[in-house]
């Protein structure tokens, strides 16, 4: 069920940890001996369990409720394993069932965020906070993954590289983005060259990292070309890859 949902792999981690008990709360770490303290720290009304923490206190009750799924737990429930399985075994239609527990795994993804951050930064919870950035975090990977998949390729200031490289306009930079990536493996190089108008190397980096998809990939090798534009002070850089859609959402 969960392996064949179409969300990325961490979230995928995240819920198989949540239904087999494995996440780090209080209530664990206590148990193990790593902790003198199992109440949860928002609301300090419970021990911290993983049902607790994700569908039973009551900011947490808020942004299950609050968003479109409008999700009740009225009572604490004793298995997050044998719920999820119930509201499983509810659906018919396949199509809901995955649309369904798509936005479930971001809200319970989020909803572990914003305890962390109270935890470790001490920010407030706000369900509105937390339904709003596990619907954005959902949308931004379903578009991405659509524009990955319809191919939608076409050349532009930012976009996709040309056969044949042009330099940029005289005092701007061009940074060419690329991952080698082998179909299997679970490593991949991620490339950031960056050259001036007359085609002089300026700067670059190159750096294995661990990914699951090409698009990740792209993903990192963009995100390592704006860390050191910013590192280096280069304020007229252009961004070139292979997918337009990605750089528009990274930069």
């Amino acid at each position: 069920m969960i392996w064949a949902l179409p969300v990325p792999p961490k979230l995928k981690h995240f819920w198989l940890r949540s239904c087999n008990n494995l996440l780090a709360t209080r209530q664990n770490l206590h148990r193990r001996k790593c902790s003198t303290e199992a109440m949860y720290p928002v609301c300090l009304g419970c021990r911290e369990s993983t049902e607790h923490l994700l569908c039973g206190c009551s900011w947490a009750k808020a942004v299950l409720f609050g968003n479109e799924l409008f999700l009740t737990f009225w009572d604490e429930i004793d298995s997050l394993l044998k719920r999820a399985c119930e509201v499983y075994l509810a659906f018919s239609n396949g199509k809901d069932r995955v649309s369904y527990f798509c936005k479930l795994l971001w809200l319970a993804w989020h909803v572990w965020k914003s305890r962390n951050a109270w935890i470790f930064n001490h920010t407030p919870v706000d369900p509105l906070e937390t339904i709003y950035l596990a619907d954005r975090a959902r949308r931004e990977f379903e578009t991405l993954v659509n524009a990955s998949t319809s191919g939608a390729n076409s050349a532009a200031t930012v976009g996709v590289p040309p056969s044949v490289w042009s330099p940029p306009p005289q005092g701007w930079l061009k940074a060419n983005c690329d991952v080698a990536f082998k179909d299997g493996a679970s490593k991949a190089y991620i490339v950031v060259l960056f050259r001036d108008h007359q085609g002089l190397l300026v700067d670059g980096a190159i750096q294995l990292v661990a990914i699951s998809s090409v698009m990740q990939g792209e993903a990192m090798a963009i995100r390592r070309a704006c860390l050191t534009a910013k590192a280096r002070n280069f304020s007229n850089v252009e961004i070139i890859g292979d997918n337009k859609s990605l750089i528009l959402l990274c930069v």
